[in-house]
């Protein structure tokens, strides 16, 4: 039992020293601060990935308007998202990559079919609606609108939809 007492006190002499020598040195400084560091800091659970996103079919259109007594193209789209991670998600931006435009986002809620700014549980699918004012319009009547999408989650993950096909409501007032 002695002789365990004894190698263990040896080996902590030798690590002792061993450890001196090396905070003395610049290499050794860093690697112990960042051992250290390692033990004692705090890891948050963030995900990197919070959500597919899925366009609803027939559901993506602009047509043009007025904004402040100038032409503007007004463009609306409902999305299915499902939240895959283990947090309640908000989206907090949503936007056009190019031209870069940044619109207004609402989910529907969670058990009611309201829409405002509610967060998506766990493991939920749900409907968003995004509304975009183009000023001035890129497109001309009955023409599609092809344009990559931006969604930020409240973890400022960037999720992008490429192409989604906004058709012209104008074909469907001369239907």
């Amino acid at each position: 039992m002695k002789d365990i007492w004894g190698l263990l006190g040896k080996i902590a002499i030798i690590v002792t020293i061993l450890a001196g020598v090396l905070a003395l040195t610049k290499w050794g400084r860093y690697v112990y601060q960042k051992i250290w560091y390692s033990i004692i800091r705090y890891w948050p659970k963030i995900p990197r990935e919070t959500m597919r996103i899925v366009v609803q079919y027939h559901s993506c259109w602009w047509h043009l308007g007025t904004k402040n007594g100038k032409p503007a193209m007004q463009v609306h789209g409902i999305l299915n998202i499902v939240n895959i991670s283990d947090f309640n998600i908000s989206i907090c931006e949503v936007s056009i990559k190019k031209p870069k435009i940044v619109g207004y986002v609402m989910t529907r809620h969670s058990r009611e079919d309201i829409y405002g700014d509610y967060p998506i549980p766990p493991y939920f699918k749900t409907k968003a609606a995004v509304d975009f004012w183009i000023q001035p319009p890129i497109c001309k009547e009955g023409e599609q609108l092809i344009v990559d999408l931006i969604f930020v989650d409240q973890f400022t993950n960037r999720h992008r939809i490429n192409k989604i096909i906004f058709m012209s409501d104008a074909k469907k007032k001369r239907e």
